[in-house]
Parts: structure tokens; C-alpha cells; sequence
């Protein structure tokens, strides 16, 4: 098989451009799974844009979403080439005027749906619970001025020890985040939506936590 498109090649090209060849690659049409899995894969890096992870958006893509840019993404010459032109006018735009506008808080909804046939952008605004504040304890002043002092180091000692044990947990998140992002880079990563989806929230929480020792 392989030597009957080297045979083609040899006959299409002229001689001394066919010498400058290192080798001959055989593509195969795309089929309409890996059409799919392109289009998954486009959305997902969605979730990587800087304004969606500086934000700290949650982002929800309807299934019927991809099917769609899918189909009209494709083109039976070109392949998926057209795809990408289709994130960016149906997708990305939409959303990027949308951040402008609405300027959302960290944690509300980016949801892409089909509305009517065509791909719909919108920001819904998620309200959290308030973290509860702990409460301080007050500090009575010290009468004996040597118990003071000793209290003061006592404290000065603790503050170096929890210095001393951040930077540690910095350098085990950042490994940690490497290896999450070196996962990103696997052709079959975007293959299971969810997975990688957990896979990126936790890629920018460790990242939140290696960002600022001492927290």
C-alpha cells in the first residue's frame, strides 16, 4: 500500500522535486467521529483562554453543540480546516463581547447551548454561600514584659516553621501541575469531556495554591 503512493508521488512530481522528499505520508478521509473529536477538542481549549481561567468561569457545553460545529465545520475537500474558523465566529467572539458586557464574578456559568438551530452563548450569574469569617481571638496585653517577649518568639518561631512548610507544599503543587498539564498534551485527552474538564479545574486550583506561598 505504501509503496503504490510513493509510486503516485513520483509519477505526479517532477524528478528533482521528488528527491527532496524525506518520505511520503497517507492521510485517510476524516469520518465523522473524528470530525466530533476535533470539535470537542477546539471547544475544550475554550476552558484554557485567559479570560475564562483569570475569571475562574465555570464553562458547560451542550452535547448538541458539537455535533453542530461538526457539521458545519467540515468540508469534504478541506476536512476539518473550516472547523476552527467556526469556534472562533460561533464560540469565541460571542463569548469574548459577552465578558466585555457582563463582566461576570468568579464562578458564574459560561453556557454554550443551541438556541433555534444555532449556537447560543450566554453568562449566568451562580450565587455562592459566604465563606464564613473566623472569628479573632482578642488579645489581652501581657503584664509581665518577659512573658511577652517570650511569646513573641514563640510566635516569630511558628511564622518561620509555616513559611518553612508552604514553600514545601508550593513545590509539590507545582509538580503536580505539571504533570496535569502534561496530560493536556495527550492526543486522547479531550477524547472524555468530563475528565478533562476536572482535569483543568484542578489544574487552575493547584495553580491558585502554587501562585501564592504562605497563604
Amino acid at each position: 500500500m505504501r509503496r503504490h503512493y510513493v509510486e503516485e508521488a513520483e509519477g505526479f512530481f517532477r524528478p528533482e522535486f521528488f528527491n527532496r522528499l524525506d518520505r511520503v505520508v497517507a492521510f485517510r478521509t476524516l469520518d465523522e467521529a473524528t470530525v466530533r473529536r476535533i470539535a470537542r477538542r477546539e471547544l475544550g481549549r475554550l476552558l484554557l483562554r485567559e479570560g475564562v481561567v483569570r475569571r475562574r468561569l465555570l464553562v458547560e457545553i451542550d452535547g448538541a453543540v458539537v455535533e453542530a460545529l461538526a457539521r458545519r465545520g467540515f468540508h469534504p475537500r478541506y476536512g476539518a480546516r473550516p472547523l476552527q474558523r467556526e469556534v472562533e465566529r460561533a464560540v469565541i467572539r460571542p463569548l469574548a463581547q459577552l465578558l466585555v458586557e457582563q463582566r461576570p464574578h468568579p464562578g458564574d456559568l459560561v453556557r454554550v447551548h443551541l438556541r433555534d438551530g444555532e449556537v447560543a452563548v450566554e453568562i449566568r450569574r451562580v450565587e455562592l454561600p459566604a465563606a464564613p469569617r473566623a472569628e479573632r481571638r482578642r488579645r489581652e496585653p501581657p503584664e509581665d514584659t518577659s512573658l511577652a517577649r517570650a511569646a513573641a518568639e514563640v510566635e516569630e518561631l511558628v511564622q518561620r516553621i509555616e513559611a518553612e512548610e508552604a514553600t514545601a507544599a508550593v513545590s509539590q503543587l507545582r509538580a503536580e501541575k505539571s504533570g496535569l498539564v502534561s496530560e493536556t498534551h495527550e492526543p486522547a485527552f479531550w477524547d472524555e469531556p468530563d475528565t478533562a474538564r476536572n482535569t483543568l479545574l484542578r489544574i487552575y486550583q493547584v495553580g491558585e495554591g502554587a501562585g501564592a506561598p504562605g497563604r
